[in-house]
C-alpha cells in the first residue's frame, strides 16, 4: 500500500490462461512499477483468454534466483476489444472499456 514497496513487482510478467501459472501465454512485456496511476496499471494481453490471470518474476538479486508467484485479491479485470463488441453480457463504456453495466 505504499510507494516504498511498489518496485518490488517490477520485472514480473502477467499470464492470461486456463493453466494458472507461468507456462499461460504472457501479456505484452513486463511490469513497470514507475508507470503506475493511483496504484492501477494497464497491462496489454492482445485478446488472450482464460479462467486465470498469472504474476509471476525471478528474484534476480536473491541468491537462489527464486520464483515467485503473486496472489492478487479483489481484482478488476476489464477487456477493451478492438471490433467493438463485448463479450460475456459487457457493454461498451465511455472509457472504451468493456464492463459489466453497473461499472460503468
Amino acid at each position: 500500500d505504499d510507494d516504498e514497496h511498489l518496485s518490488d513487482i517490477d520485472g514480473a510478467t502477467v499470464h492470461v490462461g486456463n493453466r494458472g501459472d507461468y507456462l499461460d501465454p504472457a501479456c505484452e512485456g513486463s511490469i513497470d512499477s514507475s508507470l503506475h496511476t493511483d496504484y492501477k496499471l494497464t497491462i496489454i494481453c492482445n485478446n488472450l483468454s482464460g479462467r486465470f490471470l498469472t504474476v509471476d518474476w525471478y528474484f534476480t538479486n536473491h541468491p537462489d534466483r527464486e520464483r515467485k508467484s503473486l496472489t492478487l485479491c479483489e481484482v478488476e479485470i476489464f477487456a477493451h476489444d478492438s471490433k467493438g463488441d463485448c463479450p460475456g453480457g459487457n457493454v461498451k463504456c465511455a472509457d472504451g472499456l468493456c464492463k459489466p453495466p453497473s461499472f460503468c
